[in-house]
């Protein structure tokens, strides 16, 4: 339009326009104009997508431990009248008898026309049904059970496992795993550093025991690589929010729930030791019980009245000795493991960490397992120092029978326990 209007006006103007109009005519393909417009194709005829048929597609028919989550979501799928999946859709899950917990009770139908639920038993038979507005539901059969101690329990893809016991006493290594699947991606923060040898370290403990004793303690691992989902973290930073690291981390919170409610029920009470393994300068067994290296420096009644704090509380309401006792007395079991030969923070003879000396107390599984704010599970986390405990298999061996004497003890003064 630029260089049109740039021309003069006159017969030269004229004629040129002329020609261009019929050079556009010629590139039109045929002879515009002189003939019927081609007809439109026809309308496709409209397609109902209203949701026909509810149909069950996985997780019928499975068995978990009662209070960890099933290995397998239910899944459902939502067609239309010609067997098409239908997206969007509202699905409804309700118990229809049972007990348990569902997580999402409300999910929508993806481009598959899948819904899904995870459900989390109770002990017994469960029943599960979804809902699509007046469809005929879909009814799906779950059983909560209590595994034999010869059985064990496998998670999703192994990635966690629980070995059941009929001891008291609870053993966990939730950052000892090194499994890495393509199908959870690595953490973007926290810490993403194996507790080396620690898996090891705990089933070695479990053995001990069970050589002692001629019973076996609740033992779980959790094998997924601490880069993919922390164990020991509340569940937004353990997984953040990827749904199979999720599904993971309520598998082995579920195990560590499953192992502390049977310990209840069969003893009334018991000792949960969360095993970890630390990188600290100084070679020592750091016992964290959620009190502060400020804390333990206390004394006396001022670090008496933090026993609602720690994570011990149970055992010492039950007992006539103060929190002081129980973390550095005689009978506390970083003393006892001193004198085994394993120097032990606290105890009688390290009471507590210097200033700037690093100290862990005690993370999630300790509080949410331990007797802090509820039950009669006490809960200690032992972090092992590398060196001389979790460095050689002979290393590990030797500690496992000695934590294992050492336990034995501190159960009978503290719990009042002989097998």
């Amino acid at each position: 339009m630029t260089l049109i209007s740039r021309w003069t006006a006159g017969p030269l103007r004229s004629a040129a326009l002329s020609l261009g109009f019929a050079i556009l005519a010629g590139c039109s393909g045929g002879d515009a104009g002189t003939g019927p417009n081609p007809p439109s194709p026809p309308t496709p005829p409209a397609v109902d997508r209203t949701p026909a048929t509810l149909v069950a597609v996985a997780g019928q028919n499975q068995t978990a431990p009662a209070l960890v989550p099933v290995r397998d979501s239910l899944v459902v799928r939502v067609l239309d009248g010609g067997g098409q999946p239908v997206s969007d859709v509202t699905v409804t899950w309700r118990l229809a008898s049972g007990s348990g917990e569902m997580l999402e009770p409300n999910s929508r139908s993806n481009a598959s026309g899948e819904a899904r639920l995870l459900v989390i038993p109770a002990e017994g038979p469960l029943v599960v049904q979804a809902t699509v507005g007046s469809l005929p539901p879909v009814s799906f059969s779950i059983t909560g059970s209590t595994p034999a101690v010869s059985a064990g329990h496998m998670g999703r893809r192994g990635y966690t496992e629980y070995r059941p016991g009929t001891l008291p006493i609870i053993l966990s290594a939730p950052h000892g795993g090194g499994v890495e699947p393509a199908e959870i991606p690595v953490r973007a923060g926290g810490t993403q550093t194996r507790d080396l040898n620690t898996a090891d370290l705990a089933e070695r403990m479990a053995d001990a025991l069970e050589a002692r004793f001629g019973a076996r303690p609740h033992l779980i691992l959790f094998h997924l690589h601490r880069r993919m989902v922390d164990a020991n973290r509340e569940i937004r930073e353990a997984a953040e929010g990827h749904p199979l690291g999720e599904h993971a981390w309520r598998e082995f919170q579920g195990m560590v729930d499953h192992a502390r409610a049977r310990v209840e029920r069969e003893h009334g009470r018991g000792l949960y030791l969360d095993i970890h393994g630390h990188g600290h300068t100084i070679q020592r067994l750091e016992l964290g019980y959620l009190l502060t290296a400020t804390e333990l420096r206390l004394t006396g009644g001022e670090l008496d009245a933090l026993v609602s704090k720690s994570s011990v509380r149970a055992a010492v309401g039950r007992s006539d000795a103060s929190l002081g006792a129980l973390l550095r007395g005689p009978s506390a079991m970083g003393t006892r493991l001193a004198e085994a030969g394993y120097a032990s923070v606290p105890s009688a003879a390290d009471p507590a960490p210097n200033p700037g000396e690093p100290y862990f107390s005690g993370g999630y599984n300790t509080q949410q397992w331990g007797s802090r704010t509820t039950g009669n599970v006490d809960g200690i986390q032992i972090e092992a120092n590398f060196t001389g405990v979790r460095d050689t298999a002979a290393n590990r061996e030797a500690f496992a029978q000695a934590a294992a004497s050492v336990i034995a003890a501190f159960m009978a003064d503290w719990y009042g326990w002989d097998p």
